[in-house]
């Protein structure tokens, strides 16, 4: 099923996530072409974000992110099951971003 048959942008496709957690967390951050940061209120144990575009993003769960860094589209997910306080945003030269992000522990 294409997105154009759905109606909208939303994806053909979905991650089965599944989680112990009990608590979540959630972050907006607006990432620039200098090291933008989100920051959950405790250490999560998984997370997951979504870069609402308008451009492509790279992060990391390490400070010191960088454009070598693995990029996420704009309108695309991703999640991870590494124990973090933040994650680390940048975007290209000139560019910007919005970034959703949702912590559980």
């Amino acid at each position: 099923m294409s997105i154009e048959s759905w109606g909208g942008d939303r994806p053909d496709y979905k991650p089965d996530v599944f989680t112990t957690a009990y608590n979540s967390d959630q972050f907006k951050v607006s990432v620039t072409d200098a090291e933008s940061t989100g920051s959950f209120s405790q250490q999560v144990m998984a997370w997951f974000f979504y870069n609402n575009g308008p451009n492509p993003i790279y992060f990391s769960v390490n400070a010191g992110v960088t454009t070598d860094n693995f990029k996420v589209p704009a309108k695309a997910y991703m999640w991870g099951d590494i124990p973090t306080t933040s994650i680390y945003f940048i975007c290209d030269a000139t560019k910007t971003a919005t970034v959703y992000a949702l912590g559980m522990w």
